[in-house]
Order: structure tokens, then C-alpha cells, then sequence
């Protein structure tokens, strides 16, 4: 989520369904598993995204792919685990 000079990251536990009128549903075993961070520097993890998935995409490859998912992968885990509550 994008405001003028922070963002916000939430991770929160889903689960998909094969109901197609609710395709999607939090996790019934999702205590504790939320986290939720505000700040600049999620921005920049915002910013660096944005950059990325377009470059990916007019390649032709996948987003979940290649040297560059696994690093932004390990980038998002440490940040999300330092940064968020």
C-alpha cells in the first residue's frame, strides 16, 4: 500500500478455496502469522518492485524466477522479520 512518503507491507496468511463466489480465505491456523510494517524504507522495496516486474515481464520471464526473485525473495523475509509486528 502506497502513501506520498511511506508504504505499508501486511502479509497475511490465505488459503485458496475452490468455492468460485470466495476463491480465497484466511488460513484457519493463521494466529501470530500476520505482520504488518510501515515506513521508508518499505518505499524503496516498493520502488525496487516496480522496477522489476516490468523488466520481467518485457523479457518475456516469469516474476517468480531467476537470480533476481531469489534475492528481492531474501530482501522481503529479512525486512518483513525486522520490521514488521
Amino acid at each position: 500500500m502506497e502513501m506520498f512518503d511511506k508504504a505499508t507491507f501486511a502479509q497475511v496468511p490465505l488459503q485458496l478455496t475452490d468455492d468460485p463466489a470466495r476463491p480465497v480465505t484466511v488460513r484457519p491456523d493463521a494466529d501470530g502469522d500476520y505482520k504488518v510494517g510501515t515506513g521508508t524504507v518499505w518505499r524503496l522495496g516498493k520502488k525496487m518492485l516496480g522496477a522489476t516486474v516490468p523488466m520481467r515481464f518485457h523479457a518475456g520471464e516469469p516474476f517468480h524466477a531467476g537470480l533476481g526473485w531469489q534475492m528481492m525473495d531474501v530482501g522481503l523475509k529479512g525486512m518483513s522479520a525486522m520490521l514488521s509486528k
